[in-house]
């Protein structure tokens, strides 16, 4: 079943995908790579071990791991978006005079922390994201020692 954070997460990896292609093709040295997504949940699966996940997330987060090593992931509120303004249906008349789509959000808005590292906070009680952790299954083996002779 494809949710829509199941979208956002695949919309990382397209990301990622691009960035590469896009860097490949500048061939100039770049120092660092920030990368944007307002999916809370989509960041809490990348920051998780694709171990713990279900195949079809395990398998993106795995991918985006690859691709992205080097990168920074950072979260942006809906608000500041400026993606989420095309994605709303915007006609070209509103889209023309849309500041935040041309200019992009204030960088006051944003945390562009000079940090290496941002923690994303796992959100453990959402359930389209626990929806797609693995169950773990408790064996218990119980042996017993008796003499036969």
């Amino acid at each position: 079943m494809m949710t829509i954070p199941r979208l956002e997460l695949a919309a990382c990896l397209l990301l990622v995908k691009l960035i590469n292609k896009v860097l490949a093709a500048v061939k100039e040295r770049v120092d660092s790579v920030k990368l944007w997504t307002d999916s809370s949940i989509a960041l809490s699966w990348i920051n998780t071990s694709p171990h713990l996940l279900k195949t079809f997330v395990a398998n993106r987060v795995s991918q985006i791991e690859q691709l992205s090593k080097d990168f920074q992931w950072r979260h942006i509120s809906s608000e500041c978006n400026p993606a989420d303004a095309l994605s709303r249906g915007l006609d070209a008349k509103t889209l023309a005079t849309c500041e935040l789509g041309w200019s992009g959000p204030e960088p006051s808005t944003l945390d562009i922390s000079t940090q290496d590292v941002v923690e994303i906070p796992i959100i453990s009680s959402d359930k389209l994201y626990c929806a797609e952790l693995k169950t773990v299954s408790k064996v218990t083996l119980t042996t017993h020692n008796s003499d036969f002779f």
